[in-house]
């Protein structure tokens, strides 16, 4: 049997064979490629949790675009993330017109200038606008002539850049137009919200709850707050912030204020408000929170409620109350009344006739009755060894005063004795200037010196 016609038989097949693979091979390459998919693109976590104290929360994912970074407007407590409503870059663009689902929307007075916070620190253009809203809840078009753009000003904080913007002026519904432009692949976006009017609840009428939360409501939605103050604990652990929402009108009865104090753990920024007041502005008296101290070690921190004036119709001594905050139970307490000791270790007040000595790092060190039981209560010095103190009584806390009574305590001893009991001149004020010297002022203005070592008293000329 020949082999020949077997041979061009296998000849044949393997052409045929490698003709198809060729076939195939160029089939796959020549295939259209896949279109551009427009799936779900996660907005990135914001690189901080709050903005003086305000939660900025994570914004909804944003649909058929590369994620720009987030955006807040800052509306009294709140941070409400923006809608986005057009975006693009090099890559691409997308507009979800004619009208947003959902729109984010706020309620911002007219007369309030609005807080832009942007998680970003570069621009190559921010552009403002506020323009009425349509009436068929439509945004088309998103750029319009009868906008009007708005002033800016601008600072850093961190990693966030912060716009103050001018007030819309304008209390109907509107639509807050926010054009940014980044430098990264030339990106760029239109964040959106819907400002709606106020709300009539917050317009004084004869008939809006005057009780203190509603009024506390209505100054918390109208103002921006503001961090009047901030202390960090000396662990860096603490930090406490005092937040004022300023004057406000909110009733036919006048302008109110509201302040709060907040302790924030800086390692996780949580944040609880430990005291407020609402304040009735243009009145008189002592108001306002103010901070004082921390203790060295970190667990106690002092604040007073009356940073500011005086209680109305004082005549005579006064100290501001002293509260102390323990970080760890998060509990207050009222400790009374006076002076800090020259080393900062120690504090000195009155608790009713009582004369208590507190520890700033603990508890109360000592506790004794003041030595005229029927006199008042006067001012307090310390010894400038923070070792010894002098105090003031009178027959009376108003002019004329009366017979007075300096007394000197001695801690080491835990025990006081009368220095002088004069009926005139009537001392109303001591300061402790040196370790043998103390200085006293009368009634009249006149200023006396009492000497420690001789226990002599002599006007100074």
């Amino acid at each position: 049997m020949s082999t020949k016609p077997i041979l061009f038989r296998m000849i044949w097949l393997l052409t045929i064979l490698s003709t198809l693979v060729a076939c195939k091979s160029n089939v796959q390459t020549q295939s259209p490629a896949p279109e551009p998919t427009t799936g779900v693109v996660a907005t990135p976590t914001p690189v901080v949790a709050s903005y003086h104290g305000v939660a900025l929360p994570t914004p909804k994912p944003v649909v058929g675009f590369a994620a720009l970074p987030p955006v807040w407007l800052i509306v009294g407590s709140q941070a409400i993330p923006s809608s986005l409503a057009a975006g693009g870059n090099q890559q691409g663009h997308f507009d979800p017109s004619p009208a947003i689902p959902n729109i984010a929307t706020a309620t911002l007075p007219a007369d309030t200038s609005a807080i832009i916070v942007v998680a970003s620190e570069s621009f190559t253009e921010f552009k403002p606008t506020v323009r009425a809203w349509s009436e068929d809840g439509s945004i088309v078009p998103l750029f319009d002539n009868a906008a009007r753009e708005l002033k800016v000003e601008v600072q850093k904080e961190e990693n966030l850049t912060v716009f103050t913007l001018e007030p819309t002026g304008d209390a109907g519904d509107q639509l807050l137009n926010i054009h940014i432009t980044f430098p990264t692949e030339n990106a760029w976006g239109v964040y959106v919200w819907r400002l709606n009017p106020m709300p009539e609840s917050l317009a004084p009428t004869p008939y809006y709850d005057q009780t203190a939360t509603a009024i506390v409501q209505a100054v918390v939605s109208t103002v921006q707050p503001k961090v009047y103050s901030s202390m960090l604990s000396p662990d860096m652990n603490w930090r406490v912030e005092i937040v004022i929402y300023d004057c406000v009108q909110v009733t036919e009865d006048g302008p109110n204020a509201y302040e709060q104090l907040k302790l924030i753990r800086v390692g996780d920024g949580t944040e609880n408000v430990i005291a407020t007041q609402l304040q009735s502005c243009g009145g008189v008296g002592a108001y306002g929170l103010g901070e004082l101290y921390w203790s060295s070690n970190s667990r106690y921190f002092y604040y007073t409620d009356a940073r500011e004036g005086s209680p109305d119709g004082l005549c005579w001594y006064w100290e501001r109350p002293i509260y102390r905050l323990d970080v760890l139970t998060q509990e207050t307490e009222l400790l009374g009344s006076g002076p800090f000791s020259p080393d900062q270790t120690k504090i000195a007040m009155w608790q009713e006739n009582d004369l208590v000595i507190w520890s700033l790092y603990g508890g109360e060190l000592s506790r004794i009755p003041a030595v005229i039981s029927d006199a008042k209560r006067g001012p307090i010095a310390w010894s400038p060894d923070s070792e010894s103190l002098v105090y003031l009584q009178n027959e009376s806390d108003c002019f004329p005063f009366g017979k007075s009574y300096v007394i000197r305590f001695d801690m080491s001893k835990t025990e006081q004795n009368l220095l002088l009991e004069s009926d005139t001149p009537s001392f109303i004020y001591a300061t402790w200037d040196a370790s043998d010297r103390i200085t006293l002022s009368d009634e009249q203005g006149n200023h006396w010196v009492y000497d420690l070592a001789t226990l002599k008293l002599e006007q100074v000329p």
